[in-house]
């Protein structure tokens, strides 16, 4: 004679998927795996994720040697493509191939509690490599007319973000990224509205191995989310 509420009758369809996507992650844990991946993690995806995934996998398959590299991403689809690298997670404002992961927003981050006069000169944090990342800012400050200074630069996405938090600059940063003291600042300040960061998966046609489509399988299971 029990029912489910409008609530419950709500909660059903989520949670069967969570059950079934719990299923999954131990189908793909249970396999015995061998061999080596060589893997691109970009160092824009600031809370853990991908390593905690890695660090699973590796737990279950002791003997799939995980060989991770973090970093830049305007070289892992070329890397992928050569065979240089087994499987990458790529980021960009446009999804050039591969499977799609993850859409996140970009915004203006700067020190929580300071006041940023944008009436002169922006001090921006610049990311001093050779990827859209360090267009970013710099074409949208010139889109809405507002002048701008390089306060400091830097090729760590890491040392970008730390530069923000200490309120010598601001600068673009995946929302991920935020906590402590990096705080998003308001469009209404004057700063202009940016990108989707949009992340996806390549995997190398030459490394079709058991353990490469497994490690991908579960790259793409818990890290899928938010795609429009």
């Amino acid at each position: 004679g029990m029912e489910l509420t409008d609530e419950g009758q709500l909660l059903l369809p989520r949670a069967k998927r969570i059950l079934d996507e719990m299923s999954e992650a131990q189908r793909l844990f249970r396999k015995k795996l061998e061999g080596s991946l060589r893997i691109g993690v970009p160092d824009d995806y600031d809370n853990g994720r991908l390593e905690a995934i890695l660090a699973s996998f590796a737990r279950a398959h002791p003997g799939v040697r995980i060989n991770a590299t973090s970093g830049c991403t305007a070289n892992f689809a070329k890397q992928v493509d050569e065979g240089d690298l087994d499987i990458a997670v790529c980021s960009g404002s446009e999804i050039l191939n591969g499977d799609a992961l993850q859409e996140e927003r970009i915004v203006w981050a700067g020190r929580s509690g300071v006041e940023y006069d944008l009436s002169s000169k922006v001090p921006l944090a610049l990311l001093e490599r050779q990827c859209w990342w360090r267009n970013l800012p710099i074409e949208a400050l010139n889109s809405s007319n507002l002048d701008h200074f390089i306060a400091f630069r830097c090729e760590s996405f890491s040392g970008v973000c730390a530069a923000i938090s200490s309120g010598i600059a601001i600068g673009p940063v995946p929302e991920s990224s935020l906590g402590g003291n990096l705080v998003e600042l308001p469009l209404t300040v004057g700063l202009p509205k940016l990108p989707l960061l949009r992340r996806y998966i390549v995997t190398s046609d030459q490394a079709r191995s058991e353990a490469s489509q497994s490690l991908r399988e579960a790259i793409l299971l818990h890290t899928t989310s938010n795609i429009q």
